[in-house]
């Protein structure tokens, strides 16, 4: 944007109307102001530097006819073409001694280069000034650094990065009778994570750690049964605690590792398919997992590419389904059917109060919060009625 001030100067000459407009000097500099009608720069130089120049200032003074006068100024830019015309100046002069001086304010994408101030009075050529402009080329803003996505891990990594921090989990009955085996994991100091199946109607629980440690417990930080979770407390020694991370970003088709479990029981780690979610009323959301696992792997880590914990194994959408396989005396197939490991609970819903405070598995019995423990017991299949006793039944 650029402006024009005119400024008269009175002149003690007398005025001759016959001499012709003559030139008497020019001058430019970045600031000035007017003393005694006549301007003053404050500092007189003809090179400017953006952006600590913003503005420049150019100063001409004439010697020429006294009358009406129409002053126009094109500013011209390093490769000689008209860049801007300031607007015409019409004046009426009192004296041969008059001038006039224009404001430039210099914005960045300006050439750089020498520009030059044409100055025309009515319509006449009649004086230049050349000034020198340094603008600086426009920086171009820094473009944000790729982050590529972290590269998968492979099977033999996460085994690896995850193996030790796993652990069995025996169910024990009041007599110290081992009733069933899930998995769970260390997230933390003295905390293990498992599914709530696998602690269900327990009147203790031995956790087994990696190289054979066995620590019996019967207090728990923290449950939720009809999500399927439970925080164990227990020693956890040196074991370092797994990382868990949000299973919502994980998207649904991804590859996600479990270690499985085959009879014996030994852990086999693999992968499952992350076929979609799925939230249920109060039983809250389940991650679906293609194919089933078995049984004893429920309450083991689903892991993400990356190593990352993102949900428990098992889910189980039928609280108490778990126990009572032998007390019942239930088939495989039936008991495989109500006891489905093809979920899991997101690791966004295994949470701890602020504040924990352990609770027995004595207390959660009494208050209804495990499955009472199921007891066999003996029953006739049929009778039927004789006259006589043979002898060899009655041996």
């Amino acid at each position: 944007m650029l402006y024009a001030v005119l400024l008269t100067l009175l002149a003690q000459l007398q005025p001759s109307a016959e001499a012709p407009l003559r030139l008497v000097r020019s001058q430019s500099g970045p600031s000035g102001k007017v003393v005694a009608m006549k301007l003053v720069l404050d500092e007189v130089r003809n090179r400017f530097v953006f952006p600590q120049d913003k503005t420049l200032m150019v100063y001409f003074q004439w010697d020429g006819p006294v009358g009406d006068h129409v002053l126009t100024g094109l500013w011209k830019s390093p490769d000689g073409r008209t860049a801007s015309i300031s607007p015409d100046i019409k004046l009426q002069t009192t004296a041969r001694d008059f001038g006039a001086y224009w404001v430039y304010e210099i914005a960045t994408g300006m050439p750089s280069g020498i520009w030059t101030l044409e100055v025309r009075v009515d319509g006449q050529p009649a004086g230049t000034h050349s000034f020198e402009l340094v603008v600086p080329e426009p920086t171009a803003p820094k473009a944000p650094p790729v982050v590529e996505p972290p590269r998968p891990l492979s099977l033999d990594q996460i085994y690896g990065k995850t193996r030790q921090s796993l652990v069995w989990v025996h169910r024990l009955d009041s007599a110290g009778k081992r009733l069933d085996t899930g998995s769970g994991f260390v997230i933390g100091l003295d905390r293990v994570a498992t599914a709530f199946q696998t602690i269900d109607s327990a009147s203790k629980v031995e956790i087994e750690f990696e190289g054979g440690r066995r620590t019996p417990t019967e207090e728990l930080w923290a449950f939720n049964r009809v999500q399927d979770w439970a925080i164990v407390k227990v020693s956890t020694g040196s074991v370092p605690a797994l990382i868990t991370g949000d299973a919502s970003k994980v998207p649904v088709g991804e590859r996600l590792i479990v270690y499985n479990v085959d009879p014996g029981p030994s852990r086999v780690i693999g992968g499952v398919d992350f076929g979609g979610r799925k939230t249920e009323r109060i039983f809250g959301e389940r991650l679906q997992l293609s194919p089933a696992l078995a049984a004893q792997a429920a309450g083991g880590p689903l892991i993400d590419p990356q190593g990352v914990v993102v949900g428990v194994v098992g889910g189980s959408t039928k609280p108490g389904g778990r126990v009572g396989e032998r007390a019942l005396n239930l088939s495989p197939g039936l008991f495989r059917a109500i006891s489905a490991v093809n979920s899991a609970t997101p690791m966004s819903l295994v949470k701890e109060p602020p504040q924990p405070s352990a609770v027995t598995l004595d207390s959660m019995s009494q208050s209804g919060a495990l499955t009472p423990e199921i007891w066999p017991m003996t029953a006739v299949s049929y009778g039927g009625t004789s006259a006589t006793m043979p002898t060899s039944a009655a041996q």
